[in-house]
């Protein structure tokens, strides 16, 4: 029975690591923070979809653009209001302070607390 409780275990972690993978396209997860959106953009008459997820976290700006920035993506873009890391030209992470909101919403908003929000997107040509 341990046993049994054991291998369960480990797959459910595994189908969780493996979930998170592919909520974040290939960038490392931000331990604690919580998704607001999942949504999917088709360009009219445009063979392209984007598909986008947001996160709000509250630790600072500065502390997860640091945190990404560590990670050694190779193509750090510094804004005034945000900072955004390509993995490959389809493959995109930015990081925003969660008020104003200046990046792509949803219903879900941040919490009060919540500091920074972190938006990763992949766009896929059909």
């Amino acid at each position: 029975m341990k046993t049994v409780l054991l291998l369960l275990t480990v797959a459910v972690l595994n189908l969780t690591g493996q979930d998170n993978d592919l909520a974040w396209y290939g960038f490392a997860w931000y331990a604690g923070a919580r998704q607001m959106c999942d949504q999917f953009l088709k360009g009219s008459g445009s063979p392209m979809e984007i598909h986008w997820r947001s996160f709000a976290t509250s630790n600072t700006f500065e502390k997860v653009v640091a945190f990404y920035a560590k990670a050694k993506v190779k193509d750090m873009k510094k804004e005034p209001d945000s900072v955004t890391f390509h993995l490959d030209p389809d493959t995109v992470l930015s990081v925003h302070a969660a008020s104003p909101a200046q990046y792509p919403t949803c219903e879900n908003k941040p919490k009060s607390g919540e500091k920074t929000v972190i938006l990763v997107s992949r766009a896929t040509r059909r």
